[in-house]
């Protein structure tokens, strides 16, 4: 059935032969004598199959198969003639990176599951994936032959979009793709492109095809799918395009933010996110006061776009946008200052929302370690920001415990052991964390095998800020019965022994003095 999108019968056996094939290709190359025979027929089963979504399958399985043919160099000669490169180029590649009409609906329907399908690269039998694949078998045995034949393709795809661009624009979009599939030769997930072919020159093309659609943030109203293969190509090549022309692309980047399509807004979080940690020469490319101009744009169209949520759900849904957040206040340091107040205003709201129904870990590990780079590098510009912090987020953290929300006790603990430690020079416990002692060395929050590590290190937040006066107001028992409980267990010991070691640094002697044999025979 021709309206049927899923594969049937013969289309599941199809792409089992194919997946067979290719094992024998690549394991029994001398035996498999009727390998040529088996190429031609994937060959024009490929250029006559149908492009509904039943056939991506054994479309990619058979792409699969000639890639690993075309790699083996002892198989040049099927390959080798000018004809045949340009007739897979034409009659298998091209047609097959377009991009399906599943997507598109996709990309409009669940913007943020199509920004994680291509991102976590979960899209199983992906026709464009399979047609990168083969290009770089292609490119591996054939490479300027590949690049010359492929880049006849791209030039026309881009001219009929300069002719038309309402009409073209999957023109383009088929031609940016090639245009990464020919580029890219080796990369990895944290430098994008780390090698690019010769015959490519990404600079140029950055700026004679790329930069048109990031410099207008309204551009490409009829086709944001451009826009965001923009901004991917941006990340793709990060490693590889000059500082000056990244430097043109990160303001640009930071107003696409705000752009009203939420795969373009999320893709440019990524991108932003990367050029943040790009290094050239061992140092950052840009710096905190790179980025002190753009952190307020940044942070108000990310804010902007989360408050916009109408559930705890919708609301986490994006990690990305998060992740962004917290890189923006890592790369500012202690810049970001100026923003904290607001900053943290807007955290504390997200925060106490999300706490009502926790659905996504990435989202709440990367809003905790966003507070908490907030007040890292806020208190370090000016120590007396701890006390709006602490108004801030104390309420909030007092919640969660009360709630028992458990998926954030972890973080909680963390961050109260980092604003309990700015209070290390005054040598006293601020009475709201002297009243938060008792509940801490409760049995049933050390129950939780997740709990122990942070709780540990806020003991010893605790101890090292008022071991003195823990001490003198009979605190040290307790805190001793935590250190047994932990060493009685072989998982946790090495935590026990960790907080006895913060006690003897910092209590003073004759107050442990009583209890040195007891800690001895233990």
């Amino acid at each position: 059935d021709g309206d049927n999108d899923t594969a049937g019968d013969l289309e599941e056996v199809k792409a089992s032969i194919c997946e067979i094939i290719e094992l024998y290709a690549q394991r029994f190359e001398e035996e498999f004598k009727q390998l040529p025979q088996f190429v031609e027929t994937v060959w024009s089963m490929l250029t006559t199959v149908g492009a509904g979504h039943k056939y991506d399958g054994v479309v990619s399985k058979g792409m699969a198969f000639l890639r690993t043919v075309v790699r083996n160099p002892r198989q040049r000669a099927l390959f080798s003639s000018s004809e045949s490169l340009k007739l897979i180029c034409e009659r298998i590649i091209i047609p097959n990176t377009v991009l399906p009409e599943t997507d598109e609906e996709l990309f409009e329907d669940d913007p943020i599951q199509f920004v994680r399908r291509e991102v976590e690269g979960s899209v199983a039998d992906s026709r464009r994936e399979a047609a990168a694949d083969l290009v770089r078998g292609l490119l591996d045995q054939f490479s300027a032959e590949t690049t010359q034949v492929m880049s006849a393709y791209i030039q026309r795809g881009l001219e009929q979009y300069a002719a038309n661009p309402a009409a073209h624009w999957r023109d383009k979009d088929v031609a940016l793709f090639m245009v990464t599939s020919v580029a890219v030769v080796a990369s990895v997930g944290s430098l994008g492109a780390t090698q690019v072919n010769d015959l490519v020159n990404v600079s140029d093309f950055f700026s004679s095809h790329i930069l048109q659609h990031l410099q207008d943030v309204g551009s490409d109203q009829h086709a944001p799918i451009l826009k965001v293969d923009a901004i991917k190509y941006v990340n793709t090549f990060r490693s590889q395009l000059p500082p000056s022309l990244l430097a043109q692309a990160l303001p640009l980047l930071a107003h696409h933010l705000g752009h009203a399509n939420p795969v373009v807004s999320t893709y440019a979080a990524i991108a932003i996110e990367r050029l943040l940690v790009l290094k050239r020469d061992g140092a950052l490319l840009f710096g905190p006061a790179d980025v002190q101009p753009l952190a307020e744009v940044m942070l108000g169209h990310i804010f902007c776009t989360l408050e916009r949520a109408d559930s705890p759900q919708k609301l986490a849904e994006n990690e990305y946008l998060m992740k962004t957040v917290m890189r923006v206040f890592l790369a500012s340091r202690t810049n970001i200052l100026p923003l904290a107040p607001a900053a943290l205003g807007k955290l504390a709201v997200i925060l106490g929302e999300v706490s009502k129904n926790p659905s996504n870990p990435k989202f709440n590990h990367f809003l905790f370690e966003a507070v908490g780079s907030l007040a890292r590098f806020s208190c370090a510009a000016d120590a007396s920001a701890i006390g709006q912090f602490e108004a801030t987020l104390f309420p909030i953290f007092q919640m969660i415990l009360q709630e028992d929300v458990s998926e954030f006790m972890p973080y909680v603990f963390q961050i109260l052991a980092q604003l309990l430690s700015v209070h290390q020079t005054s040598g006293r416990l601020p009475d709201a964390y002297i009243s938060l002692l008792s509940p801490l060395l409760q049995p049933s929050l050390w129950g939780a095998q997740g709990n122990i590590p942070a709780l540990v290190r806020l003991l010893q937040s605790y101890l090292q800020t008022g071991g003195s006066q823990l001490a003198s107001e009979g605190q040290l028992q307790p805190i001793l019965g935590v250190f047994q409980r932990l060493i009685a267990s072989r998982a946790n010991d090495h935590h026990g022994f960790n907080l006895l070691l913060a006690i003897s640094q910092f209590t003073p002697a004759e107050s442990l003095k009583q209890y040195l044999k007891a800690i001895l025979t233990l």
